[in-house]
């Protein structure tokens, strides 16, 4: 089963939807009430899904049961990342590909041999972003946007302590992400990787949730990253250094993992930053991630950073346009009120322009391929591996 967090418009509320067989999204509540099916969870909360588990996972399958088309078009709504803000930081594991820990061997004289234990890290919440939305160049913070596809993997059954054999009973199933890494700043921080990993909208995730019985053979997925459509990652899962039992395993030992916690398995050889020369993305590339059987993103990146929170936009949008008279906790008593009318209209253009004329702009250009977009797409790889000198330190 494939699972979606989506809105019917833009800036509309999210729901859970189900793909039907032709593409389409069934919503489940409304699936659920045509079929009298009382969820034990809220119809827009896929945390509260992943936590009921096995008998919820079946309540889902029974009120979608002979429905062979959905409520809406795939290409007609906002898919949002399955599970849009998770509880808590987004666990990742660096060097975790052999070809890729041996491409960055130059960048890390210090560390020459693959190491005996995962080398973990987390994402922060706000990095998680859509998987057909905008990646934030973050300007003025990196110049070196970097690409990281990975299988990321959804927690169901909580758990600490829990051993390799029951490792995958952990499991509720599996998505696509893309571990967005801004370079140098991993490098301000004293080598600590969180900082530089965890910038906002650094994380599309999605496109859809598939449930793990869906999912024959994680440890032997084809995994593919491309920018402008030129591959630059094109590997397997099953050249994973530590597998996923064993990654679970040392991450639970006296931690616990909760239902609905996010893990990013690790990324192939071919990032930007090891190669020669070092390539980085820029605003206008598109990215692509791909993980055989688990769908595609694509995001476009964008020269913006701190985009305004949509909960927070009409209410934004009606304090820039009331007079300052009637907003007394914006008043600025050292200003003119013309003056300040006119760094108020200024505010909202600067707020405003990007997030509607450039996204609209861009949206017009991405949306002649979102009809396809359920329909994964694998070109050949174009391998540019190569090593840049001088770096430290750098997954």
């Amino acid at each position: 089963m494939k699972l979606v967090t989506y809105s019917v418009t833009k800036r509309g509320p999210a729901a859970i939807g189900v793909i039907a067989a032709d593409g389409s999204i069934i919503d489940l509540a409304t699936a659920a009430k045509k079929a009298r099916v009382k969820l034990p969870f809220a119809a827009n909360d896929m945390i509260g899904l992943v936590a009921a588990g096995k008998s919820g996972l079946a309540l889902v399958k029974k009120a979608v049961t002979g429905l062979k088309s959905g409520h809406h078009k795939m290409n007609k709504v906002t898919l949002h990342a399955p599970i849009p803000r998770p509880r808590k930081n987004v666990f990742c594991v660096g060097w975790n590909y052999v070809e890729h820990f041996e491409e960055g061997a130059k960048a890390r004289p210090h560390v020459t041999e693959l190491p005996k234990h995962p080398a973990f890290f987390t994402k922060q919440p706000l990095s998680v972003n859509s998987p057909y939305g905008e990646v934030p160049s973050h300007p003025g913070v990196t110049e070196k946007l970097d690409w990281e596809v990975e299988m990321a993997v959804v927690i169901g059954k909580p758990g600490r302590n829990i051993k390799e054999a029951d490792a995958m009973k952990h499991i509720f199933g599996y998505m696509i992400a893309n571990d967005v890494s801004a370079r140098e700043v991993q490098r301000q921080h004293g080598q600590q990787w969180f900082k530089g990993k965890s910038l906002d909208g650094h994380c599309p995730m999605g496109p859809w949730l598939t449930t793990a019985d869906e999912v024959k053979t994680p440890q032997n997925l084809r995994i593919t990253c491309r920018v402008n459509g030129v591959t630059k990652q094109d590997s397997n899962t099953s050249y994973m250094y530590f597998k996923i039992p064993r990654l679970l395993a040392e991450l639970s030992a006296g931690l616990t993992l909760e239902s609905g916690d996010l893990f990013l398995t690790g990324t192939p050889a071919g990032v930007g930053h090891a190669r020669n020369p070092p390539e980085f993305m820029k605003a206008g590339d598109i990215l692509e991630t791909e993980v055989e059987g688990l769908g595609l993103l694509r995001t476009a990146v964008k020269s913006m950073g701190n985009a305004v929170p949509a909960a927070g936009w009409r209410e934004l949008t009606q304090m820039l346009e009331q007079p300052v008279g009637r907003a007394p906790h914006m008043q600025d008593h050292r200003q003119s009120m013309p003056a300040r009318q006119q760094q108020l209209r200024a505010v909202k253009h600067l707020l405003l322009f990007p997030q509607r004329a450039q996204l609209q702009l861009r949206y017009k250009k991405i949306q002649p391929d979102l009809a396809d977009r359920h329909q994964p797409r694998i070109v050949q790889p174009q391998r540019q591996f190569g090593v840049q000198r001088g770096q430290v330190g750098i997954d």
